[in-house]
């Protein structure tokens, strides 16, 4: 037994230690009490010579476990089971993290030696961001809103990439297989949509500042079911009206612009032949 009325317990000399041993059947425990409630702190038998620790708090007369440390060194906050390996640390409800400036939350690689990552709070909880292992830049960024950043703090719609040359590529199976694929990007002067089929030939390029091509079959303008290498169709079935199929050539090299068209002779009319149009001086060459 120990007299603690003095409430000190003072040890001979250092390294030396406190033990609290209870029955062989029962709980180690220590209770810190404040007036009337208190908390305890239990060494507990996980079995096979394992040992953990049990922190238990007094919420209005009930005591319940809160906090487990194991003899792993595993921890459990609100739970006290752990499941795969990587549970170091096990919680059963939410995690708050305050926007101090620097709140994160910093995860590590399992492996030694390997760099982490990290997720945090953007400015004023504006936004939740996913940092390169350095922490001194943003990659990811998802804003209150709902809009998402790849390289880029602010995104403006729903998905924004941004940086040097950025891609959107959506790929068949692995990424950089040779396979069918759809890829939207930007270069220093330039945007492009390139198409790939299934062996990974490009058959349709779409260019800002530079060819544009398509080899991937008939192309129809006004239907869906092209008949030649270029489809033009305009107007509905038996009806009259409506904008002419046809075909429009600016030399811009001129002044100024010299223009030609060549459409149905009689708009909305069946069998009329072809008109060949001088559309700059608004005059017909050919019917």
């Amino acid at each position: 037994t120990m007299d603690l009325s003095s409430k000190t317990v003072t040890l001979p000399t250092l390294n030396q230690s406190l033990t609290l041993d209870g029955p062989d059947a029962g709980v180690a425990k220590l209770r810190l009490q404040a007036e009337e409630v208190h908390g305890d702190i239990e060494g507990i038998n996980i079995g096979n010579n394992y040992g953990g620790l049990a922190f238990k708090t007094n919420n209005n007369g009930t005591v319940a476990e809160r906090v487990r440390i194991d003899n792993a060194g595993n921890v459990g906050i609100g739970t006290s089971s752990f499941g795969a390996i990587y549970d170091k640390l096990a919680v059963a409800g939410g995690i708050n993290i305050q926007d101090d400036n620097s709140g994160k939350l910093e995860i590590g690689r399992y492996g030694s030696g390997a760099p982490n990552s990290y997720i945090k709070l953007g400015a004023n909880s504006s936004s939740l961001r996913f940092t390169n292992n350095a922490d001194n830049a943003d990659l990811v960024t998802i804003e209150n809103g709902g809009n998402v950043g790849i390289g880029t703090t602010t995104p403006s719609v729903e998905l924004s990439i941004a940086g040097a040359d950025p891609q959107l590529v959506l790929w068949e199976g692995a990424d950089g297989a040779s396979s069918s694929k759809v890829q939207l990007g930007t270069g220093t002067s330039q945007g492009f949509v390139n198409i790939h089929k299934g062996d990974g030939t490009r058959t349709v390029q779409i260019n800002s500042d530079g060819n544009s091509y398509f080899n991937g079959g008939n192309v129809g303008i006004g239907t869906s079911n092209p008949s030649t290498m270029l489809h033009l169709s305009a107007g509905t079935t038996n009806g009259q009206g409506g904008s002419d199929a046809g075909i429009t050539m600016t030399n811009k090299y001129d002044n100024p612009d010299n223009s030609w068209s060549i459409k149905p002779a009689i708009q909305g009319v069946s069998n009329t032949g072809l008109e060949i149009r001088d559309v700059t001086d608004n005059r017909s060459v050919m019917v």
